[in-house]
């Protein structure tokens, strides 16, 4: 029996592959797992195509140089005797810069400076050739539609909320791959154990087996035990033999989900092992941290933000066109063009116009219809929100739960394997002086390796329940030590 108990206590306190192969941490998987995700990859270049968007957008109050260089020539018949000629010759030749931006307050203001040369075979004019330059500054404000920096930045804005959302996207990427990879970690270790009480179970059957052939050959036992032993030797290595598989099976998961694909014949060595927490969970804070931290609920927000945005931006579109018109403008004449200039600089001659502008779409009904829909999109978001709140408290309330349960099952399952320990012993002292069977025996052991399978898994479903908390509040990437 000291035999027995020491393979018990070597898979408690080894519950990792003993070959030869290639030993793993949780965090190696993690690392390996996130440098080799071709899902991760892709999702990082969301982040960096959004920002291109929010740069467009911006553009659109970047000033405008504008310029213009052209020569005209024209001969025309003519019509009357007052216009100097009986054909008409014009060379014109234009030159223009000038400078547009667009406000976030809607203003739109352009300065524009002309000049013109211009001659003529005309006998009637004064001056000829002659230069004439302009200058002029025109402001346009709307004080209706397109009036305000919330309209003018409502698609900057958006644009930056997007950007944020495939940002979130991103983790959201990032929390699945190393909850999967964690729990693919655990998956493997816990197949190992498995085996490993399989092997201790078929060790025991095989040390019965033998006990009761020694005694069988010295006639202290009848044969039936000897059958009943090879039986359960049999059994027990057809069990030996899924593990086995099973173990492979998930060792190639591992292998997978970390990209290790050139390394399908070695064995990996997980070398931790189950944590169990004792901090105690608070319900309260637990919500708190989920509504701050949680990547689709953080989206689910910038995307309420982006139907109000969108939402006033449409309402605004709906009113009238009413628009402030307001210029000012120096000019010059002379035969000369420093004389022109000298002129234009003097202020003796200028022009202003100051009024409004107004336009009313008949009926409206495209703008009226887009406020309608954004304004049904805003309030469907709101409610989907609302829902999504809901969701994340019941998966919190389920995941505190679930950790409380697979503490409780821990001390639970460790009773009962030592239990099934010293049920065992007793049995086979009782074997020992022929008050017992070999059949008895075979069940006492086998309830032995499933009091151990149990443990184990309890260990391991009490870790996949801390992965599931850390996913459903969103902090999984800051409890695998990653700076995002």
């Amino acid at each position: 029996m000291k035999t027995i108990f020491l393979l018990v206590l070597a898979i408690l306190l080894l519950p990792f592959h003993a070959n030869a192969g290639m030993n793993i941490s949780i965090q190696d998987t993690i690392a390996l797992a996130l440098e080799n995700n071709l899902d991760i990859k892709i999702e990082k270049f969301n982040p960096d195509i959004r920002k291109t968007e929010t740069e467009k957008e911006r553009s659109i109050f970047d000033p405008v140089f504008t310029s213009d260089f052209i020569n005209s020539a024209t001969r025309t018949p003519s019509s009357s005797e007052l216009e100097g000629a009986r054909e008409i010759d014009q060379k014109v030749l234009d030159f223009s810069i000038g400078l547009t931006q667009k406000f976030v307050t809607g203003t739109s203001a352009e300065l524009k400076f002309i000049n013109e040369r211009y001659r003529s075979n005309s006998i009637f004019l004064k001056i000829n050739p002659y230069y004439e330059s302009d200058v002029t500054l025109t402001l346009t404000q709307p004080l209706l539609k397109n009036f305000g920096t919330n309209t003018n930045l409502s698609r900057i804005r958006i644009a930056e909320n997007n950007e944020n959302i495939s940002r979130e996207q991103l983790k959201s990427k990032i929390i699945e791959v190393i909850s999967n990879s964690k729990r693919a970690y655990w998956n493997l270790l816990l197949n190992i154990e498995e085996l490993e009480v399989r092997k201790l179970s078929l060790n025991l059957a095989k040390d019965l087996l033998e006990r009761n052939r020694k005694k069988v050959e010295v006639g202290v036992l009848a044969s039936i035990e000897l059958i009943q032993a090879e039986a359960g030797v049999a059994s027990r290595e057809e069990a030996v033999l899924v593990a086995e598989k099973a173990v492979r099976d998930a060792e190639d998961a591992v292998k997978r989900i970390t990209g290790l694909t050139k390394e399908w014949e070695k064995v990996l060595i997980p070398v931790d092992k189950p944590i169990i927490s004792k901090e105690r969970l608070h319900f309260d804070e637990s919500k708190r941290i989920a509504f701050e931290s949680r990547p689709d609920y953080l989206q689910a927000n910038k995307d309420l933000e982006n139907k109000a945005i969108n939402m006033r931006y449409t309402k605004n579109q709906t009113l009238p066109e009413l628009s402030f018109v307001g210029g000012i403008g120096l000019n010059g004449l002379n035969s000369s063009y420093s004389s022109d200039l000298k002129g234009l600089r003097s202020g003796d001659f200028y022009s202003w116009k100051v009024g409004l502008s107004l336009a009313i779409p008949i009926g409206n009904r495209s703008a009226r219809s887009d406020y309608l829909k954004t304004r049904l999109e805003e309030e469907k978001a709101r409610v989907e929100l609302k829902n999504l709140e809901e969701a994340i408290i019941v998966e919190i309330r389920v995941a505190i739960r679930e950790i409380d349960t697979t503490h409780k099952r821990i001390d639970a399952t460790r009773s009962a394997r030592i239990l099934a320990e010293k049920k065992l012993e007793a049995e086979e002292k009782k074997f020992n002086v022929g008050m017992s069977t070999s059949h008895d025996i075979l069940i006492f052991q086998e309830e032995l390796a499933n009091a151990l399978r149990n443990e184990k898994k309890a260990m391991i479903d009490h870790n996949n329940a801390l992965i599931n908390l850390e996913k459903v509040t969103g902090i999984t990437i800051e409890k695998a030590g990653i700076v995002f």
